[in-house]
């Protein structure tokens, strides 16, 4: 893994997107961007809680965001009333926890359901973790999954899904074995937050509010076979 340098700032939120990475400053909830080319930072308004960065159907790049009232905004202007907890795009497809419901563009409500963290993947099927930090997937045939996990984020294809577990490590799943591996190169950080881009790069902030970046490349996976 790859710490990032993130010139002191502590991200509560993260988006990846493109050669950016957006995120919602701890102290002030500016919304900050970094440039993953040459680690050079920018900050925009304040206010937000969550966030996530995606094209619309034009294919003009938008900042989806929510203050800590729930109240939905795109780029600087109000967009839905509150009680949106998370907003979350992935390779074009939005969906948000909305109130007692799970919405996706383009299906509207899928599901009645009080969540905490959701995830999408490429065909809008979803994953979400329920309040006790249990997992349920349509993506793989509209079932709990094993395990408890605090934040939750599809890679770079969709068979690629990764939790963050109680005791702040990344772990990936794996449908066949229907269980989760741990990552390598955790040791010594315990992390809170993730956020996948579409080329399949990993972005996670720790409990301190660091950030650092893993790609599937560049460090093996410890499996069941490999301990």
């Amino acid at each position: 893994m790859t710490k990032l340098n993130t010139h002191g700032y502590k991200w509560i939120s993260i988006s990846a997107f493109g050669n950016y990475l957006y995120g919602v400053n701890l102290w002030d909830n500016r919304i900050m961007t970094y440039d993953l080319r040459n680690g050079v930072m920018s900050a925009r308004q304040t206010g937000a809680y969550e966030l996530t960065v995606c094209n619309d159907q034009s294919g003009n790049t938008h900042t989806y965001w929510t203050n800590n009232g729930g109240v939905l905004h795109i780029d600087n202007n109000y967009w839905k009333a509150g009680f949106v907890y998370q907003i979350l795009c992935h390779k074009g497809n939005m969906i948000y926890n909305y109130q007692t419901y799970i919405y996706i563009e383009g299906r509207g409500n899928v599901k009645e359901v009080r969540a905490k963290r959701v995830a999408i993947d490429s065909q809008r099927k979803y994953c979400y973790t329920r309040l006790d930090y249990t997992v349920w997937c349509e993506r793989w045939a509209d079932r709990e999954i094993p395990g408890v996990f605090g934040d939750i984020a599809f890679g770079g294809d969709d068979e690629t899904l990764y939790g963050v577990d109680g005791s702040g490590f990344i772990r990936k799943y794996i449908p066949l074995l229907n269980d989760w591996v741990e990552l390598d190169g955790q040791y010594g950080k315990k992390f809170a937050k993730i956020a996948c881009d579409d080329n399949g790069n990993l972005f996670a902030s720790t409990e301190d509010n660091l950030l650092y970046k893993y790609t599937p490349s560049d460090t093996p996976i410890t499996t069941p076979e490999s301990v």
